[in-house]
């Protein structure tokens, strides 16, 4: 897997931010785009293939060894409910460390496009639906409004549940 650097994540548009400002990164799952705040994101790689892990969920696409070490590839798309989609040439790895109960996980979130890094105000943040306790909304740090479009802003650091990443941290130490 090709690595792209965070020099190059500014040079797709980020610019300097100041205290009420955050850079956010702007990527497409399906034909729904979310953003995630590029300081979650340790780096970008493209999406090459995985080695598969028998008996794991859906979304779970498998592992890849990142600079020495495993990555649990979630496919954001089957994540969030979606079937699974084709990889293609634009198919990226969003690298992020997911922690839970101060166990540190690497995980890479299979996203179908990126696209851009935007300055978006504080104010233009608002937090996630109420949607009462059945329904996890922990990984939505926020929605906010960009040219007309409502984005989902996710939290990279909890896309799965602390069971999900339990799990993981299992599958990993016998892969």
């Amino acid at each position: 897997m090709s690595s792209i650097s965070q020099a190059e994540q500014r040079r797709w548009g980020a610019s300097t931010t100041t205290q009420e400002e955050r850079q956010y990164l702007i990527f497409q799952v399906g034909d729904k785009k979310y953003a995630m705040d590029i300081l979650c994101i340790k780096e970008i790689v493209r999406y090459t293939g995985v080695t598969e892990l028998p008996t794991t969920p859906d979304f779970i696409r498998g592992v890849i060894n990142l600079h020495g070490s495993m990555a649990t590839i979630i496919d954001l798309g089957v994540r969030f409910g979606r079937p699974p989609a084709a990889s293609t040439q634009r198919t990226s790895v969003l690298i992020v460390e997911s922690t839970v109960d101060d166990q540190a996980q690497t995980i890479g979130l299979m996203v179908d496009n990126v696209d851009e890094v935007v300055d978006i105000p504080a104010g233009d943040i608002e937090p996630p639906p109420a949607l009462g306790h059945a329904i996890c909304l922990d990984f939505i740090a926020g929605i906010a409004k960009i040219d007309h479009n409502v984005i989902i802003i996710l939290d990279g650091r909890q896309i799965l549940s602390r069971n999900e990443m339990a799990t993981l941290e299992a599958l990993t130490e016998h892969a």
